[in-house]
């Protein structure tokens, strides 16, 4: 973060600062040399690949959705997406908030996929690594159809 000194002066703490901006992270070198040695390993080829499996992701979660029969859809975009349990038109900031029957969906299927090794968020979003695979993502489609046939067959999520 930086700007004019007129601008930057509400965080130094010399003067009585007038916004606080503490984190993990400010002024940790080993987290700095960590970061370095991402953002070196993060070539346009390692994007181009991100966005590849991300693409790959957001599909096998429609085909999920769809082979059970039930309502949902993905967003995102590069290595980002974000499931949601509707089926109803996202078309601004205001239209992603879940309703309270789908909010519950989609705790219970975060906690599904968290029980067969997949860790994302309350709100359906996840974040894929250099790392990720084609096979983890293959397997975490699978574990999302089984979740999403379950919660069909429990009742709990609309058709």
């Amino acid at each position: 973060v930086g700007g004019k000194r007129e601008i930057m002066a509400v965080f130094d703490p010399r003067e009585g600062f007038a916004v606080w901006h503490g984190g993990t992270f400010n002024g940790n070198p080993m987290t700095m040399v960590a970061g370095l040695a991402c953002m070196e390993l993060l070539t346009l080829d390692a994007f181009r690949r991100l966005d590849e499996l991300g693409d790959l992701t957001r599909s096998k979660v429609r085909e999920a959705f769809a082979g059970a029969g039930i309502a949902g859809q993905v967003t995102g975009m590069g290595s980002l997406l974000r499931i949601h349990c509707t089926e109803r038109p996202l078309t601004g900031y205001r239209s992603f908030y879940p309703t309270p029957e789908e909010a519950c969906n989609l705790v219970w299927l975060m906690v599904y996929l968290l029980n067969h090794g997949f860790l994302m968020t309350r709100m359906g979003t996840a974040a894929l690594s250099t790392i990720t695979t084609e096979a983890e993502i293959e397997r975490f489609g699978n574990t999302l159809f089984e979740g999403l046939k379950v919660m069909k067959k429990e009742g709990l999520a609309a058709e």
